[in-house]
Formats: C-alpha cells, sequence, structure tokens
C-alpha cells in the first residue's frame, strides 16, 4: 500500500486453521508499534453483512460493516479489504498492517485480490504470507 507520502504500509497476511493460533500470531505482531490488524468476523454473512473490525495493541480503532457481494463472503472481505488498507495507508501513522484471515486453508484468493486490486488508487503493495499451524 503507497501511504500519503510515497512510502509503503507492509501488509501481512495471517492464515491458518486453528484459529487461536492464528489470534496469538497477531497479538504477537500487534506488539510491534506502529502495527494495526484488521479482521473480518463472517458471523452475520447468513443475515448478508460481514463486520471488519480494526485494532491495535490498545484495543479497537474502528469497526464497520459492508454488504456481502455477490452472495460470496470472500468477496465481500477483497471489496472491503483493500479500500481499508487504502485509509490506513493515506493516514501514514501505521508501519504494518495485519490482515487475519478467517478459519481458511489457504490465503490465495485473498492474497491475489490485494496483488491486483480493481477499481483502486493501489500502486505498490508489500505482502507477506503467515501461515500458522496449530
Amino acid at each position: 500500500m503507497t501511504g500519503a507520502h510515497g512510502s509503503r504500509l507492509p501488509v501481512a497476511v495471517v492464515a491458518g486453521l486453528h484459529s487461536d493460533a492464528r489470534r496469538r500470531t497477531v497479538e504477537t505482531l500487534l506488539r510491534v508499534p506502529g502495527t494495526v490488524a484488521l479482521h473480518h468476523d463472517l458471523t452475520e454473512a447468513a443475515d448478508g453483512t460481514v463486520l471488519r473490525t480494526v485494532r491495535d495493541a490498545g484495543g479497537v480503532l474502528d469497526t464497520g460493516r459492508t454488504p456481502l457481494v455477490n452472495d460470496c463472503a470472500c468477496c465481500a472481505l477483497r471489496e472491503d479489504l483493500v479500500p481499508a488498507l487504502n485509509r490506513l495507508a493515506e493516514s501514514g501513522g501505521h508501519r504494518l498492517a495485519v490482515v487475519e484471515l478467517w478459519d481458511s486453508v489457504s490465503p490465495d484468493p485473498d492474497r491475489e485480490g490485494l496483488r491486483r486490486p480493481r477499481g483502486t488508487s493501489v500502486q505498490r503493495l508489500a505482502l507477506r504470507t503467515i501461515m500458522v499451524r496449530g
């Protein structure tokens, strides 16, 4: 992600089937000053919405709901994630954005969505994937 001053916002995607291990990994990364974590809660996806939470080591910074896109939670996440990361990059106050995926076997579809975002001003993306095993 390119920030307000042309700097890149590194993005780490944390994925894996074991939710407790993912959560511990994200908590460890949040100890690094300037790190924020984004998580999309799919609990209400059956009702047509996905809840986005942005937090740092001190707690929740922002929440928002996004509608399902084509009844697809993965699509909704991708459509919401890039603009959310752009806002964080433009704010210039963060050194690392951690994207915590839900109980997912592979982060590849989401990584591809981040590498090739549609209709966005993202020019560069510093993307790393962390696969967590329980």
